[in-house]
């Protein structure tokens, strides 16, 4: 997890975090690195974790093994807060272990997630400029220099005397036509590949605050660095609320 990432982690639960809370963190690793380490959660009566490749003790708190998708060792609205970063874009079939964090939130609790993602936001936008303006820039001179010249290269003589457009030319000039749409508006950044254990996903906005919190209300979800990070963070409707 990134330092940003932690930070955001922080700032988004400083409030909804309350002494006597029971916190489970979903993909814990029993080390410094958890969230479930943070000093945010110094008050909370029980600080717990689970991962699918092992569990162990922190001085703070103790990670057991198993499964997001099954964690039947808990009871229904068992936790005022349940968090995880940086898990389900690992987990193949994610949407059981959304429903597993749904089920042990309490009504009126917090729901965090973090995720890599990908937007459409100025700042994502920018860095993917940045990388494309050469390569297009390199299109724009080619195509100039196609067009120079008697008939600029852009035609070849057929077998029969004739006159027809280069193939090549038509490629160009379809891709100069289209420079200002594609750059940089067709495709946005997002957090390289890590196969720990697999990886498998990628997410948007939506899908944070449709998906991972559907049934939260106050729902909120930043972005985070570049590539991005999305952290979705919710409160649990109760049933007069849903």
């Amino acid at each position: 997890m990134t330092p940003e990432m932690y930070e955001a982690f922080e700032a988004a639960l400083a409030k909804r975090v309350y002494a006597g809370d029971s916190v489970l963190e979903v993909g814990a690793r029993p080390d410094d690195t958890a969230l479930l380490a943070s000093e945010v959660f110094a008050d909370a009566a029980r600080r717990i974790g689970i991962n699918l490749e092992g569990g162990g003790r922190h001085e703070r708190f103790e990670v057991l093994e198993g499964s997001g998708r099954d964690m039947q060792m808990f009871d229904a609205n068992e936790f005022d807060v349940v968090i995880s970063n940086a898990t389900l874009e690992h987990d193949r079939e994610f949407w059981e272990t959304v429903g597993e964090i749904h089920r042990v939130a309490r009504p009126g609790g917090t729901i965090a997630i973090g995720v890599p993602g990908y937007t459409q936001t100025n700042e994502s936008r920018s860095l993917v400029k940045r990388a494309v303006e050469p390569v297009a820039d390199r299109v724009r001179t080619v195509y100039d220099g196609a067009n120079s010249g008697e008939n600029g290269g852009q035609t070849a003589l057929r077998p029969d005397g004739g006159e027809q457009q280069r193939p090549s030319y038509r490629v160009l000039r379809a891709l100069y036509d289209r420079l200002d749409e594609l750059t940089p508006a067709a495709t946005t950044p997002t957090y390289p590949v890590h196969g720990v254990p697999d990886d498998y996903y990628r997410f948007s906005t939506e899908a944070v605050s449709e998906v991972f919190l559907d049934s939260c209300c106050e729902v909120t979800v930043c972005e985070v660095g570049t590539p991005p990070r999305l952290l979705g963070v919710g409160t649990v409707e109760t049933e007069a609320g849903a």
